[in-house]
């Protein structure tokens, strides 16, 4: 346990289940699917207050933190944590969150900032676009997946072994070649959340994305309430695939960045 300011930061436990619980019934849902069932997070800890309040929640990855607050005080301890604890990480969050947080650091320790439209889906809105080219994929397909990704190989190998392994990856081949996938990498009580959607260069124009992410979402929908995904405001493309599936638009734009130390 660490004390500042009259707040208290603590590494939760299961003992904890119900404080986190309220306070993410009071959050942004598309926020609340990183502080539930994550497997990615490694560990995550609570600012109190004075009377022992949950005032903010900071969840920790190898690579990746999350933070949501209801009392704008509770985030100078919690910066110096996450100073303590990283020497460069990625972040991301609803605007009204993410803002006030990134503000908290030096100008010079924000590399990037960017922002995003977040969509959600729900089975009401659904519209399924099947095509038998689409599988699920097993870990034998990662190093055929890989040249989707030409700029960070390694480090979308890791992200797509997890989520063959502990959520979901569609794919569809193509003349031999997996040439477009969609996968999660969080599926919780709150929703699910899709990433990593890409179609190879050579293929694209056929609405192969649109065949992997509605049959994504069509397994998503059968177990969770809703579905949940963000995409660069710049990415019209995306945005037209999603549409056509039923994503709606939130209200409130979403934003990623990285800090580093």
């Amino acid at each position: 346990m660490k004390i500042e300011n009259n707040y208290h930061i603590k590494k939760l436990d299961k003992g904890s289940l119900s404080d986190v619980k309220r306070f993410l019934h009071q959050q942004n849902p598309f926020d609340a699917i990183f502080f539930d069932g994550n497997e990615q997070t490694s560990e995550i800890w609570g600012n109190y207050d004075s009377t022992n309040r949950l005032v903010a929640l900071l969840a920790l990855r190898a690579e990746s933190h999350n933070v949501l607050w209801n009392v704008k005080n509770a985030l100078e301890p919690l910066r110096d944590f996450v100073r303590s604890q990283y020497s460069t990480v990625k972040t991301s969050g609803q605007m009204s969150k993410i803002v006030p947080w990134l503000e908290e650091f030096h100008k010079d320790e924000v590399l990037f900032m960017q922002e995003g439209f977040a969509c959600v889906l729900g089975k009401e809105n659904f519209r399924y676009y099947q095509s038998p080219k689409v599988r699920k994929a097993s870990l034998k397909d990662i190093d055929r997946l890989l040249w989707l990704f030409p700029k960070d190989t390694n480090a979308e190998q890791k992200k797509i072994e997890f989520s063959v392994k502990h959520t979901k990856v569609f794919i569809l081949e193509e003349s031999g070649l997996i040439v477009s996938v969609a996968r999660t990498d969080i599926e919780t009580t709150y929703g699910s959340h899709i990433v990593g959607v890409a179609t190879h260069p050579d293929f694209r124009g056929h609405g192969y994305a649109t065949y992997c992410v509605s049959a994504l979402c069509d397994e998503l929908l059968k177990k969770n309430q809703r579905v949940f995904l963000a995409y660069t405001t710049d990415n019209d493309a995306a945005g037209k695939v999603y549409n056509k599936i039923g994503f709606e638009k939130l209200s409130e734009r979403r934003m990623r960045a990285r800090l580093q130390f």
